[in-house]
């Protein structure tokens, strides 16, 4: 993920001018990154919500599609905004499967469903 890349600029242009803000970003990423998988991995009070989230900002897509579907949860406009993106969620009335109205940040209200549902 994005870490990786930032790993890969660092060793590849060390000297670059903007090399000490992406190992800052980098380092700030991974520190979130153990946090985040500690949490998901010992906390058994998050809520379903934040489970999917936390998932999802981990990289996890699959997992936390997988967990959104199961637990029959509407992520918030942002995490369907970056499903839309990703290519998760299609805008397309044959589609079947559960809808989510998305409101892109221009104010184009979309519905989405799953990419693969009614294919």
């Amino acid at each position: 993920g994005a870490i990786d890349t930032f790993d890969e600029f660092l060793e590849t242009y060390p000297e670059h001018e903007l090399a000490a803000e992406a190992e800052d970003i980098r380092n700030t990423a991974r520190g979130e990154a153990t946090s985040l998988n500690f949490a998901l991995e010992t906390d058994e009070t998050l809520s379903p919500t934040k489970r999917f989230e936390t998932m999802f900002r981990l990289g996890y897509h699959q997992d936390a599609v997988d967990y959104m579907l199961n637990r029959n949860l509407t992520p918030e406009n942002a995490y369907l905004l970056d499903m839309y993106q990703i290519g998760y969620l299609c805008e397309d009335d044959e589609l079947t499967g559960p809808a989510y109205d998305m409101t892109e940040p221009d104010g184009t209200a979309r519905e989405l469903h799953f990419c693969e549902f009614g294919k």
